[in-house]
């Protein structure tokens, strides 16, 4: 495998695991067990913010999956640079320079359809794949503090919302992630439900899919050829940002 550098891909899973994926599922862990241990009518998790976290993991995570090499992504970047200036000043105000040739949000659609088990994968609500719905509420939740977002799909306009998942409802006695994850067959079904036309998403069983994501992701990436190449460029690429031991040849 051509990848620049040579590398143990045991070596080098082993410190994405410990550099990326281990702090970034403790962070979400943390935020979504906010009320562990507790009960009672105050315990109220974080909703939204819950939800937002696991999105920016999914995202996060979507970005060593990007099929591009560095070289293309460079190539990309000095045309859209060069189209951008030749814009008179009237169309610039309406648009943007582009910097990646496969955005985020397109990434991290194909992470949920390639790597989310097939429970979820082969759904659809109003006609929408499910990972498109529970995509559509990222950059709200994320950058614009809202809530509830509402959003047309298929001439329906679909408000989006969170619903936050107790051990016990009435009690309002909060769940452990570990606990969801033991019992997973069943708690599967509660990741979503449809209210007339209102989506409503649960954040702790979002981040369990996600969790079991990983899992698959990594093992596809130490049995397939092509995963395995885009993962070790996207890796090497990434490096400098977080920290990754990239071992020259």
């Amino acid at each position: 495998m051509e990848t620049g550098v040579a590398m143990n891909i045991s070596t080098v899973l082993n410190d994405f695991q410990r550099k990326f994926v281990v702090p970034l599922t403790a962070d979400i862990t943390r935020t979504l067990e906010v009320t562990c241990h507790k009960s009672g009518e105050e315990n109220s998790g974080n909703n939204f913010i819950g939800n937002a976290v696991v999105l920016i993991g999914i995202e996060a995570t979507s970005q060593f999956t990007n099929p591009h090499s560095q070289e293309e992504l460079n190539r990309f970047r000095e045309e859209a640079k060069k189209q951008y200036e030749r814009l008179d000043s009237e169309p610039r105000q309406y648009l943007s320079q582009r910097h990646s040739k496969t955005d985020g949000s397109q990434l991290a659609n194909q992470f949920m359809k390639n790597y989310f088990d097939a429970w979820f994968s082969g759904r659809t609500e109003f006609g929408v794949p499910l990972c498109e719905l529970v995509w559509a509420f990222g950059n709200p939740h994320t950058h614009s503090f809202y809530p509830h977002y509402q959003k047309r799909f298929n001439d329906k306009l679909i408000s989006g919302a969170v619903d936050w998942l107790y051990k016990n409802e009435d009690q309002r006695i909060g769940i452990a992630i570990s606990e969801i994850e033991g019992d997973f067959e069943s708690q599967q079904s509660k990741l979503y439900k449809i209210e007339g036309n209102c989506f409503r998403v649960c954040p702790q069983i979002l981040f369990v899919f996600f969790k079991r994501a990983l899992t698959k992701f990594k093992n596809r990436v130490r049995s397939d050829n092509e995963t395995q190449t885009q993962f070790l460029e996207n890796y090497n690429r990434l490096s400098g940002i977080y920290g990754f031991e990239v071992k020259q040849a």
